[in-house]
């Protein structure tokens, strides 16, 4: 998660401030901290509680694209937006546009992304900025970018402790990839193995999209027809629907 906001450093400042200024610049009398101890637990509870929620928040917020309710994820991630700052918001920004990509609005993700900070991300939120931003490539038809951001950062697409929740969306866009490169029974074989490991429904009908692409490139039209149905199925509300 996003480090913690500015203002629980000016929290601490404040209060080391006024316990400072009642005690003549001497904090090494038991005095001085029994008579503050109250404040200081009180401020280290409210920060802790505060983190807490907000944590707790984005997962609920997540949860509505894992169920696939797009537009409510969409709409509680734009009120966070009014009033988060910082890496909150940075945050945020990427999660916005799994939902965008959903929704076909590809080119609208990527004007997000191209604002949002890279460097200056939480490592996990890096990884993901490259897997929502490389789908947003691939969808909006922009393949050459798309082979640029995977070249720019192999790192992502390796298995490790900050991918971990998503790695198998992120071998699956990288079968999309081959798939627009041509490369089907490559893309086939990535996309086709990850499908067990999707979490959420969404997810789920983007591989049975492309795979029902694969088939039908490959002649395959029954079977083609077969993924594509299920894609319809599973992507509802979403572009997907009306494949």
């Amino acid at each position: 998660m996003p480090r913690p906001r500015l203002r629980y450093v000016v929290y601490f400042l404040i209060l080391l401030g006024a316990i400072l200024s009642t005690c003549g610049g001497s904090l090494c009398t038991w005095r001085v901290w029994d008579s503050w101890l109250p404040v200081v637990c009180a401020v280290v509870i409210i920060t802790f509680v505060e983190l807490a929620l907000l944590i707790r928040r984005s997962h609920v917020i997540v949860k509505h694209l894992q169920e696939g309710d797009v537009q409510r994820f969409l709409e509680e991630t734009d009120k966070e937006l009014k009033y988060s700052s910082g890496s909150w918001r940075h945050c945020y920004l990427v999660n916005k546009t799994a939902g965008l990509y959903y929704l076909g609005q590809w080119d609208q993700a990527i004007e997000i992304l191209d604002d949002v900070p890279y460097q200056k991300l939480p490592k996990m939120y890096q990884i993901l900025y490259v897997n929502n931003r490389l789908a947003n490539l691939i969808a909006a038809g922009r393949i050459d970018e798309a082979g640029e951001l995977i070249n720019a950062h192999p790192e992502a697409f390796e298995k490790s402790k900050h991918n971990q929740a998503f790695f198998a969306t992120l071998q699956s866009n990288l079968g999309t990839y081959k798939f627009a490169r041509g490369q089907l029974d490559e893309a086939r074989e990535l996309i086709e193995s990850n499908v067990p490991e999707h979490k959420h429904r969404l997810a789920q009908a983007v591989s049975h999209y492309y795979l029902g692409m694969i088939h039908r490139q490959q002649g395959r039209i029954d079977e083609a027809e077969r993924y594509l149905n299920k894609a319809r199925e599973l992507g509802k509300n979403s572009y997907l629907e009306h494949v």
